[in-house]
């Protein structure tokens, strides 16, 4: 069902882990965490697939429809 559409890099897959800027140790060295992202329920869930599918009616399915007419001379 998703043959022909094109694919993009979900923007939180395509960095998997964040500085975490609040949370510095004694040494300076920050700490890190997992992207996270909100679904379409508004959960907010850990990176779980790294493409998303481009959702618009012009990016899956395309029809091209001609007519040809020959002249006999």
């Amino acid at each position: 069902n998703s043959w022909g559409c094109s694919k993009f890099v979900s923007t939180a897959a395509a960095k998997p882990l964040v500085v975490d800027a609040q949370r510095v140790d004694e040494n300076n060295v920050p700490r890190f965490r997992l992207a996270n992202y909100k679904d379409t329920d508004g959960v907010t869930r850990l990176v779980d697939h790294s493409f998303d599918i481009t959702n618009n009616t012009s990016n899956c399915w395309r029809m091209q429809i001609g007519v040809k007419y020959i002249f006999n001379l």
